[in-house]
């Protein structure tokens, strides 16, 4: 493995020195490592022969638009050619990538619009890219598939670089798409039941179906990613950027029936190899990043896999470089699941992501068209063939799919129900009947509060998980990385505060939905630069390193009495509550790390967040929310403070602010209410502290528990301290 990445870094060397007019010899680039020199000397040999040979197409191949056509034949018997004859013009640039450049242009012999992919004019002299290069454009051109882009031609410009023209696809990324989907939070399983959802599955299946007809042919992609599939203006789903792709073997069930292997004409060797190490990280494959073993069509199950999961989640599975040597000897799953990023993704999509993201090739589907099946399945209302369904699951699904017939089934049996209830009420000892109904009422109405308080807290923190995915979506920003850069510098003069103030504004409407009091910005300092909206602005340029929400250590420091060790949050963060600055309200907020990079690599630059005052925490109609973390309001620490009331707000409108009480549970009913008993956190005897008056209620409870982004282990689960509360009156 250290020979053969030292050998690529020679002949790196050997093509940039080539790029300058030099031609270095194996032995002047082996002086320190004399036993690569023999294979060394064989790749540059190899490499030299490319070289000619494109040399000699470029100086014998005319561009398009200068062939003239030969005689025309007179029957099927006669020996004759044609060149196609054309030109493009009006090229204006419509997409850059690694290896090329995309133009779009107008064929001025058919009238049409199509694309022209230039190399670099940066790996025109190095010989690996342009048969790389080559290599694209034959195999672009020769995978007849509806789902990959149809090829017109190839040239060689006047000066020597080689292009190819295709079919111009007007339309969007599935990137796009996907954005567009998990714009705005998602707070119930439907939205994945919806026409928008099922077009993105619909737009993986026929990606899905091209790779499946690649594999076929003997190639492999390795480069499937959301960005590099295309979706045209009127249902057309075009798989590109074919740089990667690598000629591969066909064994078992990848030869189809009619299709035969595809190999190169083009280039030196015959073949197409791809570069250890390409592709991209967020999505490849365990192998493509160890190289081991070798990638071939499993790899690209992975990354349709890994694109399937960005679908459901809105961000892909992996984030920033992965390094060889960071993965695990047994390869154990290094990526949160789905569920754990947004709860609502449907378990069948989750069991058929994570067969696809399988870390051992072996135990991913075996190819693309029984991964497009499973998707099928899915929308068709089916059973998932890697998916174990619970009886819940099963009903849910047959009702979905026969929604008319289970409405019947549901009216039928509920008449069956009441007409056996009546006959065994008329025939039963009347007694003991109503003894033992009366007992399983009260049973079944605690079991039914619980299943409410847990429903209720799994809706709050999905709610949380929901601010917290737009919060990070927006500190991903370009344009707030780049303020925060400068304020972070030194350079405090250079940030434009009213750009970033309309910057801020525009998430402040555009996610005004949330119901947020306010969102800021504080830099790594702990100033805090801007707040939206902009009514009140006591706190600009104040410090806040002192605020729970900003290092997250889970209580708020002194004034002066902050810590040096204290840094901003490198996580996703739910903070105590506290006394704003700006309304002298008590609030709570959410808020997140803004990184330097993409990547999320680096010290954060400082932290986004968005504030709510108590009272507008919405959970459920009349469902009460307790913080069990120790504040220290009042001037002595103490715990149960609560943040939610369906009587809170009403109570808090009807007094000034410096009135305004705080309202708690005892150490006696938290206890009670967080206890592990087999009750499952009922309290028989509840006393709303809100209305000590009134009779006492059956209570249920619930932790709110969040799932980790950024936990290392399977431990993802995360409490926060927060309980829900329903009640019910215990004389009903």
């Amino acid at each position: 493995m250290i020979s053969g990445s030292r050998l690529d870094e020679l002949l790196d060397q050997w093509e940039e020195a080539l790029a300058n007019g030099r031609l270095l010899t194996a032995e002047e680039l082996c002086a320190d490592c004399p036993d690569l020199k023999e294979p060394l000397a064989q790749q540059i040999a190899t490499l030299q022969k490319i070289r000619e040979k494109f040399e000699t197409q470029s100086r014998s191949s005319y561009p398009l638009g200068v062939s003239e056509p030969t005689n025309v034949p007179q029957s099927s018997g006669d020996e004759a050619s044609v060149s196609v004859m054309t030109s493009v013009d009006q090229l204006q640039l419509y997409a850059t990538g690694g290896l090329g450049r995309v133009f779009s242009g107008s064929d001025t012999v058919l009238h049409r619009d199509v694309a022209v992919k230039f190399l670099q004019q940066q790996h025109a002299n190095r010989p690996r890219m342009l048969e790389r290069f080559v290599a694209e454009a034959e195999i672009t051109s020769r995978l007849d598939h509806p789902n990959v882009v149809p090829v017109h031609g190839f040239g060689w410009t006047a000066t020597g670089q080689p292009f190819y023209v295709m079919r111009l696809i007007r339309g969007e990324t599935l990137d796009a798409e996907i954005d567009r989907f998990h714009s705005q939070p998602i707070r119930s399983p439907r939205a994945y039941h919806t026409s928008e959802f099922r077009n993105l599955l619909q737009r993986l299946k026929d990606t899905c179906n091209a790779i499946a007809y690649a594999h076929s042919r003997g190639i492999v992609h390795l480069d499937i990613k959301p960005q590099n599939i295309l979706l045209g203006r009127y249902g057309e789903t075009v798989v590109v950027d074919w740089g990667l792709a690598a000629t591969v073997g066909r064994e078992g069930r990848f030869r189809q029936n009619g299709e035969q292997t595809l190999n190169l004409m083009m280039t030196a060797s015959g073949s197409s190899s791809s570069v250890q190490g390409g592709g991209t990280p967020a999505y490849m494959s365990p192998e493509q990043v160890i190289w081991q073993p070798p990638p071939g069509p499993p790899a690209d199950l992975f990354c349709l896999g890994a694109t399937l999961y960005k679908v459901l989640t809105g961000r892909p599975p992996y984030r920033g470089v992965r390094h060889p040597k960071a993965m695990t000897p047994d390869l154990a799953r290094d990526f949160p699941l789905p569920r754990e990023i947004q709860r609502n993704v449907p378990k069948p999509l989750q069991s058929i992501c994570l067969k696809a993201m399988a870390m051992q090739p072996e135990q991913r589907y075996e190819t693309a068209l029984d991964l497009a099946a499973d998707l099928d399945r899915f929308l068709g209302g089916e059973h998932v063939t890697v998916h174990v369904e619970g009886p819940g699951e099963r009903i849910a699904r047959f009702i979905q799919h026969h929604r008319r017939s289970a409405g019947l089934v549901s009216v039928l049996a509920a008449m069956l129900l009441i007409a056996s209830v009546v006959s065994a009420a008329r025939y039963a000892d009347i007694a003991r009947r109503e003894a033992d109904s009366r007992k399983s009422i009260e049973q079944l109405q605690a079991q039914t509060l619980a299943s409410s308080a847990r429903y209720a807290a799994e809706m709050f923190a999905g709610e949380i998980e929901s601010r917290w995915t737009v919060l990070d979506k927006a500190a991903a920003s370009a344009e707030l990385r780049e303020q925060l850069k400068k304020y972070d510098a030194g350079q405090k003069t250079e940030i434009d505060k009213e750009r970033l103030q309309a910057w801020l504004g525009d998430q402040f409407l555009r996610y005004r939905d949330l119901n947020a009091a306010s969102w800021f910005i504080v830099a790594a300092d702990g100033t805090q630069l801007v707040v939206a909206p902009r009514k009140r602005t006591e706190s600009e340029g104040e410090n806040y390193s002192h605020r729970d929400y900003f290092h997250g250590q889970g209580r708020d420091f002194e004034r002066g009495a902050v810590p040096e060790t204290v840094r901003p949050i490198r996580a996703p963060h739910f903070s105590v509550p506290y006394v704003s600055t700006n309304s002298n309200r008590l609030k709570v907020a959410l808020s997140v790390p803004v990184w330097p990079h993409e990547d999320g690599s680096g010290e954060p630059l400082g932290v986004l967040g968005m504030s709510t005052e108590l009272g507008h925490m919405k959970v459920l109609e009349n469902a009460v929310l307790i913080d069990t973390r120790p504040d220290r309001f009042e001037d002595r620490q103490q715990t149960g403070l609560l943040l939610q009331h369906p009587l809170l707000e009403k109570l808090n409108a009807a007094v000034t602010d410096e009135q305004r009480k705080y309202y708690r549970f005892t150490p006696e009913q938290l206890a009670r209410l967080t206890g592990t008993d087999s009750d499952g956190h009922l309290d028989p005897a509840y006393h709303d502290p809100l209305q000590p008056d009134a009779a006492a209620q059956l209570a249920a409870a619930a932790p709110v528990i969040v799932h980790d982004w950024f936990a290392t282990d399977e431990r993802r689960e995360k409490p926060t301290g927060l309980l829900v509360l329903v009640t019910q009156p215990s004389g009903k």
